[in-house]
């Protein structure tokens, strides 16, 4: 597994060297003092997600996704501001 810090670097994506395939996603541990420096769509998103592991489903065999039920969530709206193009 290889990793990279993702975003604000609040969280790790971990992925397979060998294909590139995400597996998982570790929220990073912020102190308390770098939390309140956040702007309050990244503290309410670090709120929300530090009890969370994001784990890839679909690398599990013979384990149908499609047979959950799904939420889906616009960080691309909810995560201010945007990535610009350097």
């Amino acid at each position: 597994m290889g990793g990279y810090l993702f975003n604000k670097k609040g969280s790790k994506k971990c992925f397979c060297k060998t294909c590139g395939v995400v597996v998982i996603q570790e929220i990073a541990q912020i102190p308390d003092e770098v939390v309140a420096k956040m702007d309050e769509g990244s503290k309410k998103w670090y709120e929300g997600s530090k009890h969370l592991t994001p784990f890839n489903l679909r690398v599990l065999n013979d384990f149908d996704v499609k047979e959950l039920k799904a939420d889906h969530f616009d960080g691309y709206n909810f995560i201010q501001p945007r990535y610009v193009e350097p």
